[in-house]
């Protein structure tokens, strides 16, 4: 059975998605992907916590979805994507959204801030260092962590975009990870390091509509981390065999990981960078992965001669200009779009149930 912290009832779902108890009921009954109970008690049936917010995002407005980035291969353009998800989501469709940088390079943190806000906020101990740096030490701990201390408001400079918020990354990652290997009684003194993070941040993910999660070029704990908090997660490749190669280790891994824990971590889709068409190796790749279990998003990320304007000078009224090529902003534009297809659903009246209190019986009959 999971610890007793992951687990909620009726009435705590109820109060996390702003409903009564009779219509999370209803939707017991109604929508067959709703979480199956991990255990009946006396008192009732009680859920995974995390399994109720998938599903509640998914479903409707009030809880984050979390979109994790990886690939196995630098130069796959996942820090790129990651920042022009954030700020398009921000800028063009008013969405509020943090950015977790977990990539020791700091790649998305330099791209959204610049390197001299960067340089600014490592040195003062702004990074998600400090984290893992309390969860190393017995005397601070991981559940004493406040996310306030680090997190970066305005992180976007552009200024249509500034509900983008930023938690950073550091190369001083590195360290704090060799020795969270070395770590006596297992890493962080959790029974299961792969919950930190998500013990750590928790719900105050919900005070934004999006949490994008750029993760390191790894399959390790702290890109396990990332996705056990998240909704599904995306695989930026560029057209090339070997950004190309490691695509059946992800799935596989990531699937085991979902079974092994029991939450659903769903493959989201592959963004093309940097493509070409018309060229006939790009062209073919494309064909041959369009036929694998992971498909690309039908938006393609062309290679934009004008590039990406730089961060942390003066503001950008929009992000057509940060993104200066008009061809390439509107593939970034026409990427949101089909993730919030995904993720979002097209009728929240026709997927969730009124939220009067009505009771169980009434509710059934207006189906």
């Amino acid at each position: 059975m999971p610890d007793q912290e992951e687990l909620i009832g009726i009435w705590e779902i109820a109060q996390m998605a702003g409903v009564t108890s009779a219509a999370v009921a209803n939707w017991r009954k109604r929508f067959r992907d709703f979480p199956q109970p991990a255990s009946e008690l006396r008192s009732g049936p009680v859920f995974r916590r995390a399994q109720v917010r998938r599903w509640l995002g998914k479903r409707r407005g009030g809880v984050a979805r979390v979109v994790a980035l990886l690939n196995l291969k630098r130069g796959s353009g996942a820090s790129t994507t990651a920042a022009a998800l954030a700020e398009i989501l921000a800028a063009d469709f008013r969405k509020r959204v943090l950015v977790l940088d977990l990539d020791p390079q700091a790649s998305t943190t330099v791209q959204l801030i610049g390197p001299d806000q960067w340089v600014k906020a490592n040195g003062k101990g702004r990074t998600i260092v400090r984290l893992f740096e309390d969860a190393l030490d017995p005397g601070k701990g991981w559940r004493k962590f406040k996310p306030d201390s680090i997190v970066m408001r305005g992180a976007s400079s552009i200024e249509s975009a500034r509900n983008v918020d930023l938690i950073p990354s550091s190369l001083d990652l590195v360290e704090v990870l060799e020795r969270w290997q070395r770590t006596p009684g297992g890493a962080f003194h959790l029974a299961d390091p792969t919950r930190l993070l998500r013990g750590t941040l928790g719900d105050r993910l919900d005070d934004y509509d999006y949490v994008i999660i750029r993760c390191p070029p790894d399959l390790g704990l702290v890109t396990l981390n990332a996705l056990r908090m998240a909704t599904g997660y995306i695989v930026p490749v560029v057209p090339d065999p070997m950004s190309t190669y490691g695509l059946k280790a992800i799935v596989e891994r990531v699937a085991a990981f979902s079974e092994e824990i029991g939450e659903t971590i769903e493959p989201l889709g592959m963004v093309l960078n940097r493509f070409e068409g018309g060229v006939e190796a790009h062209d073919k790749l494309a064909r041959k992965l369009r036929k694998g279990a992971l498909k690309p998003f039908a938006t393609v990320i062309p290679h934009g001669p004008e590039g990406i304007a730089p961060a942390g000078g003066e503001g950008l009224d929009s992000a057509q200009e940060r993104y200066r090529d008009e061809e390439l902003y509107r593939a970034y534009l026409n990427l949101v779009e089909e993730l919030q297809t995904l993720l979002e659903p097209t009728s929240k009246q026709e997927d969730i149930p009124p939220q009067e209190d009505t009771s169980e019986e009434e509710q059934d009959d207006d189906d």
